[in-house]
């Protein structure tokens, strides 16, 4: 698995409980070492084989780290990298599963020290349930691990890291930091608040008509479950990605404005139109991933030995929502440059990945693998 061998876990609740787990089952040669806050945590996790080495002192719980999983609330990442830094090795590479990115890359990359690297991370899997308790070796399985490269990204860091992070089953999506936020903001932040507003208006009818909580269905169950998470964590959710949360909020109010303008006019034309759309919007989103073999494509594509120039392709095709099977950079010896070989499943991903690299002016050399045809 790449040259890792010492893998430290900052925070080990549900994520990076599972993380120690899923780790220790994809390369049984890797030493997981374990901190947390809460004193006595650590040593419980090594007991349920969840991490190798449990510390009550942070430092030494890096020192020898190859790789750092910041799994802390996401107010508390910054804190915790810039806490760890000095006690790092070069070479280290250090990592987050923070839900919010833009703030978090930007401030740690500006504190790195000479020879350490950063790369933001986001795996887009868990539940309401909290603590290791609740580990799962499976939880990344067939999942989306964001990864935010920038220009400062070492393209061999992510090269690794995404073999890693492919290793325990997850689909390794690049996205820019920024993007990532406001893509989260609708996609996640805005539901989670949407979900607990319709909790705390149901509780206050629930006053008035004592039978209300008692006849709840699916509909709202499954729309308020995620209201059952970790206040804490959605809490600094809120706040470190307020500004797309905001403009989401002021397009959501827009929204509930038309609607209650056609129910106010008894517009059937317009609600049975939007209702319509809806409906057709909900049934074309992706199902759990479908695990069927599908063939693979590969793409080369000639890159310049130059910072950024690997993260560039890569959040291009991340910005398609298309997830890269492999990666591995080729060296040309004899020139400043290399061959970025990427392997996508589907020919259709393969050709849109593909369509969007030569329109950015990348040259771009694809063929299927099974057949061994362009």
């Amino acid at each position: 698995m790449s040259d890792f061998r010492n893998i430290s876990i900052i925070g080990i609740g549900l994520i990076g409980g599972s993380l120690g787990l899923a780790l220790k089952e994809a390369d049984s040669s890797l030493r997981i070492h374990g901190f947390d806050i809460k004193p006595g945590t650590a040593a419980q996790a090594q007991q349920r084989g969840i991490i190798d080495i449990a510390y009550d002192n942070l430092e030494e719980a890096v020192k020898e780290a190859d790789v750092v999983f910041v799994a802390t609330p996401v107010g508390e990442i910054v804190k915790v990298i810039r806490k760890v830094l000095p006690w790092l090795r070069a070479g280290t590479v250090i990592t987050d599963v923070g839900s919010t990115k833009e703030k978090i890359v930007r401030t740690v990359e500006k504190a790195l020290p000479e020879g350490v690297h950063f790369i933001g991370g986001h795996p887009m899997t868990g539940s309401e349930q909290e603590g290791f308790v609740h580990a799962n070796k499976n939880l990344f399985k067939d999942s989306y691990y964001i990864l935010t490269p920038t220009p400062k990204t070492d393209a061999q860091v992510y090269l690794a890291m995404h073999d890693l992070l492919t290793r325990i089953g997850s689909l390794v999506l690049a996205l820019d930091p920024r993007e990532h936020d406001e893509i989260m903001a609708v996609i996640s932040h805005l539901p989670h608040i949407l979900s607990s507003i319709l909790v705390k208006i149901s509780k206050s009818k629930s006053k008035k008509k004592e039978s209300l909580l008692l006849l709840t269905a699916g509909g709202f169950k499954d729309m308020t479950r995620i209201a059952a998470s970790n206040p804490r964590i959605w809490l600094d959710i809120c706040l470190e990605n307020r500004k797309a949360i905001q403009s989401m909020i002021g397009d959501y109010i827009k929204a509930l404005e038309d609607f209650d303008g056609w129910l106010e006019e008894e517009n059937k034309e317009e609600i049975w139109g939007y209702l319509s759309e809806a409906r057709e919007i909900r049934r074309s989103l992706p199902t759990r991933i479908d695990m069927e073999e599908k063939e693979i494509y590969e793409l080369m594509v000639p890159v310049k030995d130059r910072p950024g120039s690997i993260s560039q392709i890569l959040l291009k095709i991340g910005s398609l929502g298309i997830n890269i099977e492999d990666l591995d950079l080729i060296h040309k010896l004899e020139k400043k440059e290399g061959l970025l070989r990427i392997l996508i499943k589907e020919k259709d991903k393969a050709n849109r990945a593909k369509d969007k690299l030569e329109q950015d002016g990348f040259q771009v050399a694809m063929r299927n693998l099974e057949l061994g045809v362009s």
